[in-house]
């Protein structure tokens, strides 16, 4: 069965945080109930050096849900640098 990763890079998303976890949770949720990704998928949140709250809510959802996976940049390299690590961690999990 596939196995699906969203990957999303964050940079201060401590206001949005929360609703992008309880959003894409339901959206996994709801394939993997109707056969069509497998229940190992994941969220693969990248915080990118954010200077907020938003590694601090990565790493409380990464707890209590188990789609949820966190990388936490040393520094901000970019939208694209994010993506890519988090597609590298992905694989590997």
């Amino acid at each position: 069965m596939t196995r699906l990763a969203i990957v999303s890079p964050c940079y201060n998303e401590e206001a949005v945080l929360n609703s992008s976890v309880v959003r894409l949770t339901d959206l996994l949720d709801t394939l993997v109930k109707s056969g069509e990704v497998s229940a190992k998928s994941m969220i693969v949140f990248v915080n990118d050096g954010s200077s907020d709250a938003t590694w601090q809510l990565i790493c409380q959802h990464q707890r209590q849900n188990n789609y949820v996976r966190g990388i936490n940049l040393a520094r901000n390299v970019g939208h694209q640098n994010a993506i890519m690590a988090g597609m590298l961690t992905a694989r590997h999990c």
